[in-house]
């Protein structure tokens, strides 16, 4: 170390990035996660945790705050550059085709494999019964 030994060099511009990075990933990852808090019944917590079935929790939350931490590192990412008119309307039309061909894929695979099985007063053996009708392959 050359110079004051007191003085701290400012980081590169590449440990600027990653720390940016970091950061934007860390809030995002933090704000999905945050219905988790409904678990401790922090008020306007709960009815959010409850607005997602109980089934599901341990899925689609850890997944979605992945997805958002990504979201944050994107928007860091492409927020500094200088982008063209005609190219962020080329990505859009790209992005609205890929996300309409994806929910066309999303309701052919979801009508192909998901089955409805009715409990209205039934018991929870005939739904079992019912289920394991349709899961049984004919040889």
């Amino acid at each position: 170390m050359n110079g004051d030994p007191g003085k701290i060099k400012p980081p590169t511009k590449i440990g600027r990035q990653f720390v940016r990075y970091v950061v934007g990933f860390g809030v995002g990852v933090a704000i999905g996660l945050a219905p988790y808090l409904g678990k401790l019944d922090i008020p306007l917590f709960t009815p959010l945790l409850n607005l997602i079935p109980i089934t599901i929790q341990d899925t689609v939350l850890p997944l979605s705050a992945a997805l958002m931490g990504i979201v944050a590192v994107v928007v860091e990412r492409y927020g500094r550059e200088k982008i063209t008119k005609s190219w962020l309307n080329k990505a859009f039309i790209r992005s609205l085709i890929l996300t309409l061909v994806a929910f066309v894929i999303l309701i052919c695979v979801h009508t192909m494999f998901v089955v409805n099985v009715s409990l209205d007063g039934g018991f929870v053996e005939d739904a079992h019964r019912a289920l394991k009708k349709i899961t049984t392959f004919k040889q």
